[in-house]
């Protein structure tokens, strides 16, 4: 893979949570130590958070090679930022802070408990599970303001996406009425 030019996303919460045995494997350090673009991805809806993802893979592979070592904060900060845009072929313009690149900012609130024990924010925040966002900011836009989208009507995407699962339900209904029971009006047991 390396030898080919290929980059990896790693999507440690999809990973741990539908058994791959990818992180309990060692894969991906071993792929990284082989040199190859280890980037890291949220992969579906119930992992849609980087910063968890960031917080999943300082840990993950820790306990699962049994060793400390493994995934120093940042390693995990380029797997969530310059990797990602090495994967994209975006890396001359994205992915760290440098003049004339794209200027995406995310701003978290050290001034909290969890903080304190740690010289290190950038280690207390993916030790404290990678959240406190407070804001956020693409391509100058601000796209976060203290922790909530800030250009998002919240409830109209709710319901598009109650509108979407209903929609979906249906269509699936009167596709296949013999995996929903007899009646066609609940699941079969």
């Amino acid at each position: 893979l390396a030898t080919a030019g290929a980059h990896i996303a790693h999507c440690p919460g999809t990973s741990m949570g539908s058994g791959k045995g990818i992180v309990a494997g060692g894969a991906i350090p071993a792929l990284m130590r082989a040199g190859v673009n280890v980037a890291l991805g949220t992969d579906s809806a119930q992992w849609p958070d980087l910063s968890r993802q960031m917080s999943m893979a300082y840990y993950a592979h820790k306990e699962a090679m049994a060793d400390d070592a493994l995934f120093d904060p940042d390693t995990v900060l380029e797997m969530a930022t310059l990797a990602g845009a090495r994967a994209c072929g975006e890396a001359a313009r994205r992915g760290s802070l440098s003049v004339g690149k794209c200027a995406d900012l995310v701003l978290v609130d050290t001034d909290q408990l969890g903080f304190a024990p740690f010289d290190d924010p950038l280690l207390a925040w993916l030790r404290t599970g990678g959240g406190s966002v407070r804001d956020v900011y693409v391509e100058g836009r601000h796209r976060v303001k203290d922790g909530r989208a800030a250009d998002i009507d919240r409830e109209a995407v709710a319901r598009l996406a109650e509108k979407a699962a209903r929609e979906f339900v249906a269509t699936v209904r009167a596709s296949s009425p013999a995996t929903l029971g007899a009646s066609g009006s609940g699941p079969a047991q």
